[in-house]
């Protein structure tokens, strides 16, 4: 005979096993400027604002950090975020914030550091330097923070100043320009994440761009004008030719996407063939793997990643920092926030209920943030 005890606990067992298993939450995650080594713009994670929910985003909270002087920095990042934390550069120090209520959590007082630039990568918060205040002294740092603390965990200092950076398969590169060198103007130089050890470095060698592909990386040579792609962990050559700049890698991290004076194309990540190319078109560029998006000339093009073939054209007065999350197309046009559709590039909402933006826009982890100057601003259905 069974016992009640036992007939309850046989229901709760049957309950339990047709019980569906929890929501897994979405990745939090926008780790460098670009969203990540290939500098896509492109968040495949992002679910939670899409086209039903973006018309019902309700501003949660704002931050607002303190500018550099003006001078030769550049315009602010946008914020970086993972597991549920936010960064920012913060008057040359590198701040961390709870990205659910903005609270600050701490800033790091490293007391070298002018910070310039911050990547998201191993674990770590790296952030580096430019020199453009002194006549005598191009020396910069590279430092990795720990994100939980704000506390230092390596530091290591380059003798020029850093312009360029990017991290993936462990490894941090950086590139810059020393004004007072003779021989040594530019160079390149490749630190292991977990650590700080120098694993290479090239003389007269910079990034083409900020983009990685599958631990890939063009560079180009500053004395004889060609670009290369080099294997990011050795330093060695895997392929050359041309006189390109790197504007992003696609998804997949098997094609790099170049542009120069004459256009811009697709290009294989390990040969540096031309898969496609247009003539006279560059800009900003964002690739979801499917299409790649350009904006410039007072209007965005969308192309096919695989071939090249012209999909869509929307006249947009003076587009720039697209990103594409959540089956949305974003951009900023002036000041205003445009929200499009990726396929046919008509408007989905209004952008007008976010305000004046002048930088950025970052979606990710249920959450889209804005930028104006070091206010940041986020959002929530």
């Amino acid at each position: 005979m069974r016992t009640r005890t036992s007939v309850l606990a046989a229901c709760l067992l049957a309950s339990l096993a047709f019980t569906a298993p929890a929501q897994a939450a979405v990745p939090d995650l926008w780790a460098q400027d670009g969203y990540g080594p290939g500098h896509t713009g492109y968040n495949p994670n992002e679910s939670v604002i899409n086209t039903g929910t973006i018309a019902k985003l309700k501003q949660r909270w704002t931050v607002k950090a303190t500018l550099e002087p003006e001078g030769c920095w550049p315009t602010p990042q946008p914020p970086l975020v993972q597991n549920g934390k936010m960064f920012l550069l913060d008057q040359g120090k590198v701040s961390g914030y709870d990205n659910e209520t903005g609270k600050k959590l701490w800033t790091a007082t490293t007391a070298y550091l002018d910070a310039h630039a911050i990547t998201v990568a191993g674990g770590l918060v790296l952030a580096t330097e430019v020199n453009c205040f002194s006549n005598s002294n191009y020396d910069t740092n590279v430092v990795a923070i720990n994100p939980n603390t704000g506390k230092l965990v390596w530091g290591e200092l380059q003798g020029y100043s850093i312009n360029t950076s990017v991290a993936d398969a462990g490894v941090f590169v950086v590139s810059g320009y020393c004004g007072i060198c003779d021989d040594e103007e530019y160079g390149t130089t490749a630190f292991r994440i977990s650590d700080g050890k120098q694993l290479w470095s090239r003389i007269n060698y910079v990034l083409a761009g900020p983009v990685a592909a599958n631990g890939r990386i063009v560079l180009r040579d500053t004395e004889v004008p060609q670009s290369r792609v080099v294997d990011i962990k050795t330093g060695g050559d895997v392929a050359g030719g041309g006189v390109w700049l790197a504007a992003a890698a696609n998804p997949a991290g098997d094609q790099f996407y170049l542009y120069n004076t004459s256009g811009m194309g697709a290009f294989d990540a390990k040969t540096m063939k031309a898969k496609w190319t247009v003539k006279k078109e560059s800009g900003a560029l964002v690739s979801d793997g499917k299409r790649v998006f350009v904006a410039s000339a007072n209007r965005i093009n969308a192309y096919n990643a695989a071939t090249g073939k012209l999909y869509w054209t929307r006249a947009m007065a003076n587009p720039n920092n697209l990103i594409r999350a959540g089956g949305l197309l974003y951009a900023l046009s002036g000041k205003n926030l445009q929200i499009l559709s990726p396929v046919t590039g008509k408007p989905i909402v209004s952008g007008a209920g976010y305000g004046n933006l002048t930088d950025h826009v970052v979606a990710a982890g249920g959450r889209l943030y804005t930028t104006s100057g070091a206010t940041v601003r986020a959002y929530t259905p």
